[in-house]
């Protein structure tokens, strides 16, 4: 008997078809959640990185005219001026990018005047906002977990009885 006879009755070649055609259904589903779950204004988000602390302290800047005209903000030549000359300053925090912004917040000149007030409260606004819902969403997903049907007939019978009682060792 062949090789070809043999091994036959497994159709490894529909088998191979079989498995591609999956994986394929499976990126498609993949791109089609991540494009649901991503935002629509992603290069906005992408902007953002602009304010971070190792590129807002570069010397060659990028332009934020249009992500400032796009948020419509009303000093934008305040900020844009303050944004040509922040990096000419030193700062002591360098790492981090909320203690760099309220270092440039507090920052004081010899006329005890803040140069940089309207950027650094701009900045601080933009870095706020709530742009992601993922924690949220992962809580709900935990939740969701601990919750079964059998769980949830039980209902008020169980009440007073699953670790009513219960109280934590002394060594945690």
């Amino acid at each position: 008997m062949t090789l070809k006879k043999k091994l036959s009755p497994y159709n490894f070649r529909s088998r191979s078809k079989l498995k591609f055609e999956q994986s394929v259904r499976f990126v498609v589903e993949l791109v089609q959640q991540l494009r649901a779950r991503l935002p629509k204004n992603f290069e906005t988000l992408e902007k953002i990185n602009v304010f971070s602390v190792d590129r807002i302290l570069r010397a060659q800047k990028e332009k934020i005219e249009d992500f400032l005209e796009q948020l419509n903000v009303e000093n934008i030549s305040d900020i844009l001026t303050q944004y040509g000359k922040i990096h000419l300053f030193y700062w002591e925090n360098k790492e981090d990018t909320v203690k760099f912004w309220a270092e440039v917040l507090s920052f004081r000149d010899s006329s005890d005047n803040n140069p940089f007030k309207s950027l650094a409260l701009f900045a601080i606004r933009l870095l706020c906002l709530p742009w992601s819902n993922a924690e949220v969403e992962r809580v709900f997903s935990q939740n969701e977990h601990s919750k079964s049907n059998l769980r949830n007939r039980y209902g008020l019978r169980r009440n007073g009885k699953c670790c009513h009682d219960y109280e934590v060792p002394t060594k945690f």
